[in-house]
C-alpha cells in the first residue's frame, strides 16, 4: 500500500512511539491477526487446581483488539479434549502482538495463574495477570511496570522457583548490545511481584551469548529436588549445539555448571539448525528429571519430535522420534505444549496447529515411558466457531493469491530504503514491491520503505540512508533491513539490534559492500545513484542468517475497493 504524504507525519508518530507489530503467531510483536486459537498464545498449567495440566490459550476471537482465554482439558481416558471459555473481553482491550505470556502461580492458592509481559511503547512494559478461580479467570489488571524496559530484546518468559525463597517467579532472558544476555526476575510474593532490579540473575558479560543462537527451557535437568534451573541450547557456528544448564549459585545468582561453557551435552557438528526448532520441557519418563523436547522442521517438509532424556545425558539419540509425513504437520503454523494432561505422573506433549482453512486441530503425543504415542484431532474448532477468513492461501503484505511456481511464503522480506529526493527519480524496482510506504526523515523530506516479499526485481534503486523509524517497521515483516549510509549514532543502534535478533542487515556499512553498484542511468549521481538486486539481497541476507524460514505477519485486506463503510 502506498500512503500520501499529508498522511506521512502522523504514520512516522505512531511508528516510532507505538510500535504497532501485526502478528499471526506467538512470536514477537505487533497488532493482533489472531482470529483462530490456534494462532493465539498456548501455555501448560494447572488451572484447576486438579493435580495435572490443562492447556490455556489467548486469542483474539474476532480480530478486533478483543482477548478470549479458552482452556482446553483431558477429562476422560480417551485422547480427547474439551474447550471452555474462562475469559472474554471486547475490542480494543489488548494487542496480542504485545504480549510475552507466562504461566505460573501467583497467590499460592495451588492453581496456575497467567502473566502477561505487555508492551506499552516508548520503553514502558507492564506486567498484567489474569488468577484462576478453578473455573475462570479474573483479570487483576498491572501488577507490575518498568520505564525502561526494550520488550523486543526480551526473550520467551520462562517459570519456576529459581531462588532459594522458594516461591514462583518469571525468568526474563533480555538481551544487551554486544552479545550480552541477562537473566532478569521476576518474584511472586504474598505482597505483590518482587523485582530486584536490572542486574538481574545472571549477566554473562559482553561476547559471551548471541541471543539469537540460544533457546532457553526450565526445569530440573539434573537433580530430582532444589530450586529450579535453566537449559540453554546454544547453536555455535560449526553447527553443533550445546545444552548448558544453569542453576543457583552460592551467592545467590544463576550460573553455567561447572563455572563455563563445557556444555552438558555437545553434537556433532552440522547435527542441528536451531532456527528449525521449538522447544519445550517436561519429565517425560517419569523419572523425576526434566527432558528436553523439540519440534523440528526438516528440510523436504516432513517435521518430527525429539526426545532428549535427562536419563541419558540429554543427548538427542533418537533423530527419528515422532515423524510426520511432507506436510502432515506444518511446522511455522504449530505450537508444541508440555503437561501431564491425563495425571499419570509422566509429561505429555500437545501440537497446536492453525489450519488455513479456519481451523485449529490439537494432537496428543502422550507419555508411554521413553517413548510418545500421537493422537491427530484430539481437538478440533466446532463448526459454529469457524469464520471465514479474508485469505486462505495469499501473500500476507499484499493479500494476492499465492500461485504455483511462485516463491516460498516464509524466506524473509527485503526492507530496502529507497532515495525520494527528485535527484533519485524515477524510482527503479518499487512497482513490485509488496508495500511501499513514504516516511518523514526530516524536515520535508521523505524516503520510501519498500518491502519486497513475492517478487524479485533485477533492478533496485537508489537505495539510500537508514533512519529510527527503519528500527520499528522491519521487524513488522521480520525484514532484512537494506540501506547505504547511516549517522555514527544510527549504525550503532541497528547493529545493536541485530545482535539481540530483531532483524537481519545488508548494508555496505555492515559489509555487504558488493551487493550494490552506482550507475550513472538516467544522468544519476552520487548520492543518488546506488543499486542493487533482489538475487543480491537474498544471497547477502542468506550469509549474515537470515535464509531461514520466517513467520510473516500476514495484514488484513478487503475483498474489494467499493465497500460499505461499515467493513473493516
Amino acid at each position: 500500500m502506498r500512503f500520501r504524504r499529508v498522511a506521512t507525519f502522523l504514520l512516522t508518530l505512531v511508528m516510532s512511539t507505538t510500535w504497532l507489530i501485526p502478528t499471526v503467531a506467538p512470536r514477537s510483536g505487533g497488532v493482533a491477526d489472531a482470529q483462530t486459537l490456534g494462532q493465539g498464545y498456548s501455555v501448560a498449567g494447572d488451572f484447576k487446581g486438579a493435580g495435572y495440566q490443562q492447556i490455556a490459550t489467548l486469542y483474539d476471537p474476532n480480530d478486533d483488539l478483543g482477548l478470549r482465554i479458552a482452556v482446553l482439558d483431558r477429562t476422560t481416558t480417551d485422547p480427547k479434549m474439551i474447550t471452555t471459555q474462562w475469559f472474554v473481553t471486547g475490542a480494543n482491550s489488548f494487542d496480542l502482538g504485545r504480549m510475552k505470556v507466562a504461566a505460573l502461580d501467583l497467590n499460592a492458592d495451588g492453581k496456575t495463574d497467567i502473566a502477561v509481559l505487555y508492551n506499552d511503547g516508548n520503553f514502558t512494559v507492564r506486567l498484567v495477570a489474569w488468577v484462576s478461580t478453578g473455573s475462570a479467570f479474573t483479570y487483576l489488571g498491572s501488577v507490575w511496570r518498568h520505564t525502561n524496559f526494550e520488550w523486543q530484546r526480551a526473550g520467551d518468559l520462562l517459570t519456576g522457583k529459581f531462588t532459594g525463597s522458594g516461591l514462583p517467579g518469571i525468568l526474563i532472558p533480555y538481551a544487551q548490545d554486544n552479545f550480552d544476555l541477562k537473566f532478569l526476575y521476576l518474584e511472586a510474593t504474598a505482597t505483590g511481584i518482587r523485582y530486584p532490579g536490572d542486574r538481574g540473575l545472571y549477566d554473562s558479560g559482553p561476547n559471551q551469548i548471541w541471543p539469537t543462537q540460544a533457546r532457553f527451557v526450565a526445569g530440573r535437568f539434573t537433580r530430582t529436588t532444589g530450586t529450579d534451573q535453566v537449559a540453554m541450547i546454544y547453536q555455535y557456528d560449526d553447527g553443533s549445539i550445546k545444552i548448558h544448564v544453569f542453576e543457583l549459585d552460592a551467592g545467590g545468582s544463576l550460573a553455567p555448571q561447572g563455572g563455563g561453557f563445557g556444555g552438558h551435552w555437545t553434537s556433532p557438528p552440522n547435527f542441528f539448525d536451531i532456527s528449525k526448532a521449538r522447544f519445550v520441557a517436561g519429565d517425560v519418563d517419569g523419572d523425576k528429571l526434566t527432558d528436553i523436547l523439540d519440534f523440528y522442521d526438516y528440510p523436504d517438509g516432513s517435521s518430527r519430535v525429539h526426545l532428549m532424556l535427562a536419563a541419558d545425558g540429554h543427548a538427542l539419540r533418537d533423530v527419528i522420534g515422532v515423524a510426520w509425513p511432507v506436510g502432515a504437520m506444518p511446522w511455522l503454523s504449530t505450537q508444541i505444549v508440555a503437561g501431564d494432561w491425563n495425571k499419570d505422573g509422566k509429561a505429555d506433549v500437545a501440537t497446536v496447529t492453525a489450519g488455513q482453512d479456519g481451523v485449529t486441530h490439537v494432537g496428543l503425543l502422550t507419555s508411554v515411558g521413553r517413548a510418545l504415542h500421537y493422537d491427530a484431532d484430539a481437538w478440533t474448532t466446532p463448526a459454529s466457531e469457524l469464520r471465514a477468513l479474508g485469505c486462505t492461501s495469499c501473500w500476507p503484505l499484499n493479500g494476492m493469491p499465492l500461485l504455483a511456481g511462485q516463491p516460498n511464503p516464509h524466506r524473509r522480506p527485503l526492507a530496502v530504503k529507497i532515495d525520494n529526493a527528485p535527484a533519485a527519480r524515477p524510482h527503479y524496482g518499487i512497482s513490485q514491491a509488496d508495500m511501499v510506504w513514504e516516511l518523514l526523515v526530516e524536515g520535508f523530506i521523505t524516503r520510501l520503505a519498500t518491502y519486497y516479499h513475492s517478487q524479485d526485481p533485477a533492478t533496485i534503486g537508489a537505495v539510500r540512508s537508514v533512519r529510527f523509524s527503519d528500527r520499528y517497521t522491519t521487524p513488522m515483516v521480520r525484514g532484512s533491513l537494506v540501506f547505504s549510509g547511516a549517522s555514527q549514532l544510527m549504525e550503532g543502534l541497528v547493529r545493536g539490534d541485530i545482535a539481540a535478533g530483531l532483524y537481519v542487515g545488508v548494508s555496505p556499512q555492515l559489509g555487504q559492500g558488493n551487493s550494490f553498484y552506482r550507475s550513472n542511468v538516467d544522468g544519476k549521481v552520487a548520492p543518488h545513484n546506488l543499486f542493487t538486486s533482489s538475487d543480491a539481497l537474498r544471497a547477502a541476507t542468506s550469509d549474515v542468517g537470515g535464509g531461514g524460514a520466517v513467520d510473516v505477519p500476514r495484514w488484513d485486506f478487503l475483498a474489494q475497493a467499493n465497500h460499505s463503510p461499515t467493513i473493516g
